[in-house]
């Protein structure tokens, strides 16, 4: 399997982007509306991580045990 520690590290600065935005107005950080976008690009990354890490169950039922146990 094709390991994606480069996407992985994206996440983190997406995730740092994300906590920037939150701190908005605090610690003299302004002007950071553009950083918002780190939150869809977080989200949209994050789900293709995970599609592509658990693309391999075989049926259904495999699927539904992983939904129930996570």
């Amino acid at each position: 399997m094709l390991k994606l520690d480069q996407l992985t590290s994206l996440r983190f600065f997406a995730a740092f982007a994300i906590v920037l935005h939150h701190l908005e107005g605090l610690f003299l950080i302004k002007g950071t509306h553009d950083l918002a976008y780190g939150v869809s690009f977080f989200f949209i990354l994050s789900g293709f991580i995970l599609t592509y890490s658990y693309s391999s169950f075989k049926s259904n039922k495999e699927i539904f045990y992983f939904l129930k146990h996570v």
